[in-house]
């Protein structure tokens, strides 16, 4: 197994081989380390911010791994006014192969998972309210990636409709979403595939008001185990719908700062320790 490294400004090979020596990231570059790696390799970006939508396509149909040197020290971003169309990150790899994403910054773009996908300790936010193309902040076409620990905060502009886009057995363990909705006026904002995503589990799902909610989002809490469930339509609230699932907390998680997109949570949230080590 091999490394190769990139950086915002770079001096390497194009395969960024020398974490001492990176290669300066472009489209074409990554393209070059891709075709060079072996499956099992891992390609760094060192810290900084990426002006730039990545395709992450695994070119030779290898197994890799995409990674921020340091969690959360690498930020892709687009720049968007309000009323745009959030950006695309593709992952499309070749029948058979997996990607792994860990640890990157992701500002007004979301993911477009092709193919099966791990993704972990991401943080994907817009700083503007955006419209999603029915597409919501996450959209795993595949229905068979994993998110672990990663962030969702979507600043929703008026007229877009989808918070989520995914498919039938998406894996969600250990993240945070949070809709703000504070732009609507009318239209109302919902979701497809959390109600039979495979594992929704120690998740956090929180809008900032119910008001403008669709009365036909998915009851995803009805499957969701140790999961804390805040303002997602009355057939999510606490004896809402079918059931309440398993060892759920109805209750506002008191984010720290969520117009920010800081999801951390107050010391006085009910939410925290109510989730499982399993």
């Amino acid at each position: 197994m091999a490394d190769h490294y990139f950086a915002v400004t770079g001096s390497g090979s194009g395969t960024g081989a020398d974490a001492d020596n990176p290669q300066t990231y472009s489209a074409g570059n990554l393209n070059t380390a891709e075709a060079a790696a072996s499956t099992g390799d891992t390609i760094f970006f060192l810290d900084g911010d990426y002006n730039d939508s990545p395709e992450f396509t695994n070119i030779n149909g290898n197994s890799l791994t995409y990674k921020s040197l340091n969690n959360q020290g690498a930020r892709f971003y687009v720049t968007k006014s309000a009323g745009d169309t959030m950006d695309e990150m593709i992952v499309d790899v070749t029948a058979g192969q997996t990607s792994t994403i860990d640890g990157f910054l992701f500002e007004n773009m979301r993911l477009w998972l092709k193919d099966p996908t791990t993704v972990r300790n991401c943080k994907f936010y817009t700083t503007t309210t955006l419209l999603s193309s029915n597409r919501g902040i996450v959209r795993d076409q595949s229905g068979a990636s994993v998110f672990e620990d990663c962030v969702f905060h979507y600043l929703s502009h008026e007229g877009n409709t989808m918070l989520t886009n995914c498919q039938a057995g998406s894996d969600f363990q250990r993240c945070s979403f949070s809709f703000d909705l504070s732009a609507h006026t009318s239209s109302v904002a919902t979701a497809t595939g959390l109600d039979t995503a495979s594992t929704l589990k120690n998740c956090i799902i929180s809008a900032d008001a119910s008001t403008f909610i669709s009365s036909s989002i998915p009851e995803f809490s009805d499957t969701a185990v140790n999961c804390c469930i805040n303002n997602m339509g009355a057939v999510n609230d606490e004896g809402g719908g079918t059931g309440d699932g398993t060892n759920n907390v109805f209750s506002d998680p008191q984010f720290v700062d969520a117009p920010n997109a800081d999801l951390r949570l107050r010391p006085s949230s009910l939410c925290i320790s109510a989730g499982t080590a399993s």
